[in-house]
């Protein structure tokens, strides 16, 4: 199984996580690119994942209505998205009074309904650490259902 593939069943057993919990899941869609192969310099189309705001797998909505965004990883690799989504700043144009025009950044607001689920290898198990500072020590265990073929192939 390659990287990719093996990071799509991981968003699919984490949707069908969050599904179990009753919740409505949104994943990131893929985009595809027309881009040059190094090889013949053909241009062919490469299918490329797009996050959400650059950071966030998908975004759920509970039955209480609450929304937040979640990011999939594995656990040796939480604190590597910890620190990506907490670092996150956002441009954006600016004036001010005096009539100057820049960019400024602000930092993207994370929510305490923001979770990242850091997946145990081998498992359907998954650490669920909350916003703002997705704390592990402080995470929840989560199971996800059994995948039926049907979501696989999907």
């Amino acid at each position: 199984m390659t990287t990719t593939a093996r990071g799509q069943h991981l968003e699919r057993l984490a949707q069908a996580c969050l599904e179990s919990r009753g919740w409505l899941v949104e994943r990131a869609r893929n985009v595809i690119r027309w881009l040059p192969d190094k090889k013949t310099g053909l241009t062919r189309p490469v299918s490329l994942h797009h996050d959400f705001f650059g950071k966030f797998d998908g975004v759920y909505v509970t039955q209480d209505g609450f929304r937040g965004f979640y990011q999939v990883t594995t656990e040796d690799n939480f604190h590597a998205r910890r620190h990506k989504i907490l670092a996150f700043n956002v441009p954006q144009w600016s004036s001010e009074p005096q009539g100057k025009e820049h960019w400024r950044t602000w930092s993207f607001p994370v929510t305490p309904e923001d979770v990242i689920l850091a997946h145990r290898r081998g498992t359907r198990i998954f650490r669920v650490a909350r916003g703002p500072l997705f704390l592990l020590p402080e995470a929840e265990e989560w199971t996800a259902p059994k995948l039926s073929t049907r979501s696989i192939a999907t």
